[in-house]
C-alpha cells in the first residue's frame, strides 16, 4: 500500500466514514502477513493523529 492510500484510509477513519472504517477494520482483521505491515502502519498513523488532537 502506498503512502497516499494510508493517508486517505487514516483521514476517512479519523472523520468517520463508514467506508473507511470498514475498509481499516478488514485490514487490521486480515489474516494475510502481506497486510500485518499496512494495519501496523495504520494503526500507528491514527494513534500519532489522535495524540496531536487537542
Amino acid at each position: 500500500m502506498q503512502d497516499n492510500e494510508l493517508e486517505l484510509i487514516t483521514t476517512g477513519v479519523l472523520s468517520g466514514d463508514r467506508t473507511w472504517v470498514s475498509k481499516a477494520i478488514t485490514l487490521v482483521e486480515s489474516s494475510s502477513t502481506s497486510d500485518l505491515e499496512t494495519a501496523n502502519n495504520l494503526l500507528k498513523a491514527i494513534e500519532s493523529r489522535n495524540r496531536n488532537s487537542p
